[in-house]
Formats: C-alpha cells, sequence, structure tokens
C-alpha cells in the first residue's frame, strides 16, 4: 500500500488460486496481479486485475470493486467482491469474455485474503462486441428505389405482354414502421 493522500491509497496484490469455469470439466490454475485505489474512509476499492493461467497461455483482464469492512483491532476484513472479465482467449479460460462475477473477500491478520467468485447471472444475453470498422451503408435515394420497386412489379405484371407497357405512375414507397421492444432497464 502507498499513500496517495489522508484519505486514499495505491494498492497492489497478486496471489494465486484456481479457477473452475461453468460448464468446465478441469480446475485451471491462476496467477493474478491487482492493482487500484482504495478509499481508508468509506473502504472500498477499484482496480484491475490481470488473471493469467499457470502456464502463462492465456489471460484475461478484470474490472474489480470491493467493499470491505475492517475489524482493525483483529487486523481482519470482510467484504464483497463484482468484477467484470474481459479475454481474447480462445482456449481454457474463453467463457471469462463478459461474465460479472460476484463473491466474497475475507482478509487476514498476516496481511494475506481469500476471496471466492461465483458467476452471476442477469437473465440477460451478452451482446457482442462491437466491431472494429464501420461500414458506409450504400448510397441509394428514394426515385431509384421507388422506381426499381415499381419496375420489378410491372416486369411480374407484364411477362405475357406484347407490346411495350404505357408509362407508369411512380407512386410513393410505403414502409412500416418498427417499434423497439420494451428496454427493461427503463421499466
Amino acid at each position: 500500500m502507498i499513500p496517495i493522500n489522508q484519505t486514499h491509497l495505491q494498492i497492489t496484490y497478486s496471489g494465486n488460486g484456481t479457477l473452475n469455469l461453468p460448464n468446465g470439466t478441469e480446475t485451471i490454475r491462476t496467477t493474478s496481479s491487482t492493482s487500484g485505489i482504495g478509499a481508508l474512509i468509506d473502504s472500498d476499492f477499484a482496480g484491475k486485475e490481470i488473471l493469467t493461467t499457470e502456464d502463462g497461455s492465456e489471460s484475461a483482464t478484470a474490472r474489480v470493486y470491493n467493499l470491505v469492512r475492517f475489524s482493525m483491532q483483529e487486523g481482519t476484513g470482510r467484504g464483497i467482491v463484482i468484477a467484470v472479465f474481459h479475454t481474447n482467449s480462445t482456449g481454457m479460460i474463453a467463457a471469462l469474455e463478459g461474465m460479472i462475477l460476484a463473491g466474497i473477500i475475507e482478509l487476514y491478520p498476516d496481511g494475506t485474503g481469500w476471496v471466492t467468485l461465483w458467476d452471476w447471472q442477469s437473465g440477460i444475453p451478452l451482446l457482442p462486441p462491437p466491431t472494429t470498422t464501420v461500414e458506409e451503408p450504400p448510397l441509394m435515394d428514394d426515385t431509384t428505389t421507388t422506381t426499381a420497386t415499381n419496375a420489378t412489379a410491372t416486369a411480374a405484371a407484364d411477362i405475357n405482354a406484347t407490346t411495350a407497357p404505357e408509362e407508369e405512375e411512380v407512386g410513393e414507397e410505403q414502409t412500416t414502421p418498427t417499434i423497439p421492444a420494451p428496454n427493461p432497464l427503463l421499466e
């Protein structure tokens, strides 16, 4: 811990542990390093954790938030933890991508601690990550669209005609309004 001012600390810690992913068949040994800012008054912590498989072949990054209540007399602390993971892994820890974890933290007088996290289920599917390229939509004006629509309809209607069709009137294109699905977060 490095004091920043009278109310905040720069905190860095590391550890090792095991990871049991949902629908996983094996226990994955990991190491982690975390750094962030802790508040002395509110006993909260916000930081970034880098979780790496023991062999170093895969890694994930998490935003971590802790709220801890301390017993200064005993030198212990207990609290809650939430974390949101992101990874580019396509291997053992790929399932961590976008996972929200919630759990508990226990801090001991000797400076060690224990964190247990569970996969939090919101019931809302994870959205796919945004694409890094922006595709421009094709340029069209209403006249071209309407003419093409009418021309297609005319060609289908006059398939057996022996003379050239008369000039057609160009009508307005009709569209059906799209009503967005309700957003449960706004209700």
